[in-house]
C-alpha cells in the first residue's frame, strides 16, 4: 500500500510539473507571436509613412515585403503551438492523463487567434498585396528606366503583369480596416489566453 501510494505521489509531482512546462512554453510562443504583431502591426506599419524621405509606393513595396514575412513568422508560431499543445501532448501521457490542459476552454482563445491568421494570410492579405501592387506601379509612372536599377526596372514589369495585364480588380481600402480589426481581436485573445494560463 505504501507502494501504491508514493508512485501515486511521484506520478502527480510529474503530472505537474510536465503540465506547469508545457504551460510555460505555451505562454511562450503566445506572447512570441502577439509580440510580433504589435510590434509590425501596431508600429512599424504606420511609423514608416511618417518618414518624409520615403515615398509613399516604396513604403508599399517594403510593407507588403514586412506583413509577408511576418504572416510566415506567424504560421511557423502557431503550427508550434498546435504542435506542442496537440500531437506532444498526446504522445506524453502519464498514467493515461494528458499533460495539458486541452479542453475546449483552455483552447477556444488560441483557436480564434489561429483561424483570424488563416483567414488574415490566405484571404485579406492577398487582397491587400494586389492593393499595393497598383498602387507601387502607379507611384513609378513616369520613371524612366534610366533612374531605375535593373532589379527595380524587372519588378515593375513584373508588378504591371500582375496588376495591369491581368486586369485585376483593386480591393477596397476596406480590407485595411477589417484587417487592424482582426490584428487587435487576435492580440487580445493570445494575451486573455496567456493571462489564464
Amino acid at each position: 500500500a505504501a507502494g501504491t501510494i508514493s508512485n501515486v505521489v511521484a506520478l502527480s509531482k510529474g503530472y505537474t510539473y510536465y503540465t506547469h512546462a508545457n504551460s510555460k512554453i505555451d505562454a511562450a510562443i503566445c506572447l512570441v507571436w502577439s509580440s510580433f504583431v504589435m510590434a509590425i502591426s501596431f508600429m512599424e506599419a504606420w511609423v514608416k509613412f511618417k518618414a518624409p524621405f520615403l515615398r509613399r509606393h516604396i513604403a508599399l513595396d517594403v510593407g507588403r515585403h514586412v506583413f509577408a514575412a511576418l504572416n510566415a513568422a506567424e504560421l511557423g508560431l502557431a503550427t508550434s503551438f498546435w504542435f506542442g499543445r496537440l500531437v506532444l501532448n498526446v504522445l506524453s501521457r502519464q498514467d493515461g492523463r494528458k499533460l495539458l490542459d486541452c479542453s475546449a476552454t483552455q483552447s477556444l482563445l488560441p483557436a480564434v487567434a489561429t483561424a483570424i491568421l488563416l483567414l488574415e494570410a490566405f484571404y485579406i492579405a492577398p487582397k491587400l498585396y494586389i492593393r499595393a501592387k497598383a498602387q507601387i506601379v502607379e507611384g513609378f509612372d513616369g520613371v524612366s528606366n534610366d533612374d531605375m536599377t535593373t532589379a527595380e526596372q524587372s519588378t515593375i514589369v513584373t508588378l504591371r503583369d500582375d496588376v495591369v495585364n491581368k486586369s485585376q480588380k483593386v480591393p477596397s481600402s476596406k480590407w485595411h480596416f477589417v484587417y487592424v480589426l482582426l490584428e487587435l481581436i487576435k492580440v487580445l485573445c493570445l494575451n486573455i489566453f496567456v493571462s489564464s494560463l
